[in-house]
């Protein structure tokens, strides 16, 4: 009964690090996505003021494990306080080329993305034995793989 128990907990304890990492891949997207879709809506937050244009936004990724949306307006200074930022779960980290892809910037009124060179893809991992692949394309799109 004793092994079936340990069995069952380690089978358990893998699935929710798989699960942990799976999760944080979907909200790394979704703020990918969330800047794609404010820059083409054109959202534009209170740091851009009626003289200082809204150019776009752009995603900051801070290894080991933080990641933020940051507006980027005409004028550079002020420059504008992070509109989200996020911390990946527990002992989940960045890597790959991670640090390459800070900056990643979606602008507004030409629909273009700009991705800094060596950025993609990139991994969010745990342990380094469970990894997801992210990847930016050409068209700000996000992919992730196993």
């Amino acid at each position: 009964m004793t092994i079936i128990t340990g069995i069952g907990f380690a089978s358990f304890s893998s699935y929710s690090q798989h699960q942990e990492v799976n999760q944080a891949a979907s909200d790394v997207k979704q703020a990918f996505n969330k800047a794609r879709m404010d820059a083409l809506s054109q959202v534009k937050p209170s740091d851009c003021s009626d003289t200082n244009a809204l150019l776009g936004y752009k995603v900051n990724i801070s290894a080991p494990g933080s990641y933020s949306i940051v507006a980027v307006c005409q004028l550079a200074s002020p420059s504008p306080a992070p509109e989200d930022v996020h911390q990946l779960p527990g002992a989940v980290i960045f890597s790959g080329a991670a640090n390459a892809c800070s900056g990643v910037e979606f602008y507004t009124l030409s629909n273009t993305v700009s991705i800094p060179s060596g950025c993609t893809p990139f991994d969010i991992s745990l342990n380094s034995s469970i990894k997801k692949t992210l990847t930016v394309e050409s068209n700000g799109m996000i992919t992730i793989s196993p």
